[in-house]
């Protein structure tokens, strides 16, 4: 999987001012067209290993990744955050060849010494899975909905 989730998620940051986006949405903006579920069936856990894979590899020295709960939407969301290292209280996810961390969670699975990304893509796809499924891929008052019209055209412009 490119990097246009990570257009996506800069976007949202550095255009619309947003802080975090929910794994849902990144799937579905990736998707082609973006909300479609016609061709997806089936298909969403692995579009969710490859996003979260994706994010495990990603190099960055100027930025990491952190996941966490949002108290907001009540559902892990991911957000890019300028710092050098992780927070105190994230979890590495290092890149599976070994090398420097970008990745971080911090949510109720990842305690204890560390997470993996198959435990981080576990939590999430237990919380999302029929979002997913029934192209539901907007988290608005906590609840999974179709696209609107202004976050498709959102999905363009961050694609674009």
């Amino acid at each position: 999987m490119s990097e246009r989730w990570f257009q996506v998620l800069s976007y949202w940051q550095d255009v619309e001012f947003r802080h975090s986006l929910t794994f849902p949405f990144l799937i579905g903006a990736l998707r082609d067209p973006a909300g479609a579920t016609l061709g997806y069936e089936g298909k969403g856990f692995s579009e969710l290993q490859q996003l979260v894979k994706s994010m495990q590899s990603h190099q960055a020295s100027d930025h990491i990744l952190h996941v966490y709960r949002c108290s907001d939407r009540d559902k892990l969301v991911v957000t890019r955050v300028a710092a050098e290292h992780g927070p105190s209280y994230g979890r590495p996810i290092p890149p599976s060849g070994g090398g420097r961390a970008v990745l971080f969670a911090s949510h109720e699975g990842s305690g204890g010494g560390g997470t993996t990304a198959d435990a981080l893509i576990s939590a999430i796809w237990s919380e999302c899975a029929d979002a997913v499924d029934q192209g539901r891929f907007s988290c608005r008052g906590k609840i999974f909905q179709e696209f609107d019209a202004n976050e498709l055209k959102f999905i363009h412009a961050a694609l674009a």
